[in-house]
């Protein structure tokens, strides 16, 4: 019995100084080296180099807003004498790439949106002639066109004028907001024939889904015995310029 008791104090203490020693041997040199390669190498992400290799080069930063690609845009906006331009890149500076007419329709979104330091915002866009660079504010959905003549009449009765553009000047009036002003443009020529006609654009009426109206207003002369020999309103057909989207069956989203 002696002897064990004498020989458990003897191993005890041989135990706890391997394990002592297991804990307090220092770290191996080739571990630090790894751990130090590894923190070395961590700040060197793809993601950075992502940014730097994947830049547009292109003026402005990505807009919060824009068409969603494949959306079918229309020009909108722009007086029937002048054209609007596709540009290389977003911005007046950019070289034209196509001009477009006032009426200029079926122009494909890619889904690329571009915001200027000067606070304009750019579509890029499929067009007739070429692919390039718009500026939002000559494009727009077209919504739903319908005959709203009555409802102009009920407003401000059947009106006349010297010329057709006077009485579509009239209608556009009627439709306008003063706060904010909306922009009336004569989006068509004015043609004469059995009947008068000329297109206009109402555009910004202070609702984000309804961008504006485009009208075509006909006109009739004024005959009979008491005639005045002006033009009098005869038909308007509106459609709803839509700013976000459209849907299937022509409404502003």
């Amino acid at each position: 019995m002696m002897i064990r008791r004498a020989a458990l104090p003897v191993l005890l203490p041989a135990s706890l100084m391997l394990l002592i020693a297991c804990g307090s041997d220092p770290a191996d040199p080739g571990a630090g080296a790894t751990a130090t390669t590894s923190a070395a190498a961590e700040p060197a992400t793809t993601t950075t180099a992502a940014s730097t290799t994947t830049s547009t080069g292109l003026p402005g930063e990505p807009a919060m807003f824009g068409p969603a690609s494949g959306d079918e845009l229309a020009v909108i906006g722009v007086a029937h004498d002048e054209t609007t331009e596709v540009r290389s890149v977003p911005g007046e500076d950019g070289s034209t790439v196509t001009e477009l007419e006032p009426d200029a329709m079926g122009l494909v979104a890619t889904g690329e949106a571009r915001l200027l330091d000067d606070g304009t915002t750019w579509f890029e866009v499929d067009a007739p002639g070429g692919t390039g660079w718009i500026s939002a504010r000559d494009v727009a959905y077209l919504g739903v066109t319908d005959d709203t003549t009555s409802a102009v009449i009920d407003r401000i009765g059947r009106v006349s004028g010297e010329s057709v553009l006077e009485v579509g000047q009239a209608v556009a009036d009627d439709l306008a907001s003063d706060e904010p002003p909306s922009r009336i443009v004569q989006s068509g020529p004015v043609t004469s024939g059995d009947l008068h006609e000329v297109q206009l654009d109402v555009i910004g009426l202070g609702d984000d889904s309804v961008l504006g109206y485009r009208i075509l207003v006909f006109g009739m002369d004024d005959e009979g015995p008491d005639a005045s020999g002006e033009v009098v309103l005869r038909t308007v057909e509106q459609t709803t310029l839509c700013a976000r989207g459209v849907t299937g069956d022509g409404l502003c989203v």
